[in-house]
């Protein structure tokens, strides 16, 4: 933990490994939000660098449940070539937008900013 600067809130970093791991971090940063607020993701990624898509697709479920349990409302923008899968469960959340990239600029990282937290996420073989 680093110290603050002219009393400036402490910053932390955490790093989370494996799939409990990253479902933990998912429901870190969804706890403390409150009904109406939003939350973005940036999810350009198409090969889940080797994850199995299955597995990752039941895992965004729990979250998505969760996120629509406590009305947290979520601005997408995804890769056109999951919009037949994870977009369109996106899609069907209550309080989701989601917009699509071409697949030519996919990228290995998701980026989530919820409240005041980001989590990035590398989707890898060896989660």
């Amino acid at each position: 933990m680093q110290k603050s600067i002219k009393g400036e809130k402490e910053q932390e970093a955490k790093i989370y490994e494996g799939w409990r791991g990253v479902l933990n971090a998912y429901f870190d940063i969804l706890e403390p939000m409150k009904a109406g607020e939003e939350a973005y993701a940036f999810s350009p990624t198409a090969g889940y660098g080797g994850a199995n898509p299955e597995r990752v697709r039941r895992l965004i479920k729990k979250v998505r449940l969760e996120r629509a349990r406590k009305k947290v409302k979520l601005k997408m923008i995804m890769s056109k070539n999951l919009e037949k899968t994870l977009g369109k469960d996106q899609e069907e959340t209550p309080g989701t937008q989601v917009r699509y990239l071409q697949d030519n600029q996919l990228n290995p990282a998701v980026v989530h900013i919820y409240g005041s937290s980001v989590l990035t996420v590398l989707w890898t073989e060896n989660l």
